[in-house]
């Protein structure tokens, strides 16, 4: 296990001073081949466990989950995935606590496997950006924008201090998640955006040139901000997305949907290595009556079809050399009480049949099941296709 130096104790460290923010730096990568610098030729897969409490009955999950994650480890997982906010990490103006960071990469960590980072600066559902950068209302303050010379100085300054950190087991670096959402509903102009996200990239490959340069997007970035999505991937390093079984209403989608998604995903990578950031599919209220047989959705899913989603990726993987790498979404259903919040979130918007398929979607999504543990037919799909995919890594550094 590797170590992080400045990542011992819980105090506030200062950040260093900031380097010229326009001039000085060195041009962004262009990665016109697949290879990664910290990423071992072949397909590589990870897991994330899920957002809950762990420590919930009515059984030892957290047991339960480390055996499914040594399961998935001795079967080829070879990397795994953490998600922090910005103000998780800069909890004061220009003052940082490296314990989150380090606790997450010591978790993520503990198998041996390499780590995909995921920085939020900007999310699905808004800005994730230090508090005294906000209004009241989660905007960016008056007189400020995300190419603000303020706002481009504390980002790099700010990854300044967290580069170093990160180790050299970490392969890749995303500073966005679904950044194209809050983009295309007006909340961040696109031009800002690319300014604040081709800044970050020269600044982390000036600090650190073999570490992955990426922002999250959702498979509709294209259709929504098409020339955003192209100019952000032709500065990164890699094309990464979140991919899910469904359709823009939410409603579980068979392959031949997989199929022009992943055609969409080849298009927006723009010769980019691809990562797929979250790759899930719910198999719904009625396709798991055992698991819910007290409710009652408006989903069409089932155990089959998400295992022929896991199959379908692993045939992907196995034959396409762009398709680099992915983290499973998840491991574990969401909870009741979790879904339930995120959904009422929507159906406080006044989306009541979008906010109950969120709920349903995130209830059933897991490889295996909250309430007991045991896992459906896409988990044993799942480790079959790690084994293929070690094998694969393995013949092609003979």
């Amino acid at each position: 296990m590797l170590s992080l130096s400045a990542c011992g104790n819980d105090e506030a460290s200062p950040l260093p001073n900031p380097a010229p923010v326009v001039g000085g730096l060195p041009p962004i990568a262009s990665n016109t081949g697949f290879e990664i610098a910290r990423l071992a030729d072949g397909p590589h897969m990870g897991i994330i466990v899920g957002f809950d409490d762990l420590s919930q009955g009515p059984f030892d999950r957290q047991m339960r989950s480390a055996a499914l994650l040594d399961e998935a480890a001795s079967s080829g997982a070879s990397i795994s995935r953490i998600q922090l906010d910005w103000p998780e990490l800069e909890t004061q103006p220009g003052q940082s606590e490296a314990a989150p960071l380090a606790e997450a990469l010591e978790t993520a960590r503990q198998r041996g496997q390499l780590v995909f980072v995921t920085l939020s600066t900007l999310d699905s559902d808004g800005l994730t950006l230090p508090e005294d950068l906000l209004d009241g209302d989660g905007k960016l303050r008056d007189g400020l924008s995300l190419a603000s010379p303020e706002v481009l100085e504390r980002f790099q300054r700010f990854l300044d201090w967290m580069v170093p950190l990160l180790g050299p087991d970490v392969w890749a670096l995303s500073m966005g998640n679904e950044v194209d959402s809050p983009i295309a509903d007006g909340l961040v102009p696109a031009g800002d955006a690319l300014v604040f996200y081709q800044a970050g990239a020269r600044r982390i490959k000036a600090i650190d040139p073999d570490l992955a340069t990426t922002v999250t997007l959702t498979i509709g970035a294209p259709s929504t901000v098409p020339d955003f999505a192209a100019q952000l991937n032709d500065s990164l390093d890699v094309a990464t997305v979140n991919h899910y079984c469904l359709d823009a209403e939410l409603q579980i989608a068979g392959q031949s949907q997989w199929e022009r998604d992943v055609q969409i995903m080849k298009d927006m990578a723009r010769g980019r290595p691809i990562m797929i950031q979250e790759l899930g599919c719910p198999v719904s209220y009625a396709g798991d009556p055992a698991a819910f047989a007290s409710r009652t959705g408006t989903m069409n899913g089932s155990q089959d079809l998400q295992a022929e989603y896991f199959a379908f990726f692993d045939r992907l993987y196995a034959e396409d050399p762009q398709f680099r790498a992915a983290t499973v979404f998840q491991l574990f259903d969401w909870s009741p009480e979790l879904a339930e919040m995120f959904g009422d979130f929507v159906r406080a918007e006044g989306e009541p049949l979008a906010g109950d398929r969120l709920e349903e979607w995130l209830a059933t999504v897991g490889t295996c099941r909250w309430s007991d543990g045991t896992c459906r037919p896409a988990w044993d799909v799942w480790l079959a296709s790690l084994s293929r995919q070690s094998q694969i890594r393995a013949q092609m550094a003979d």
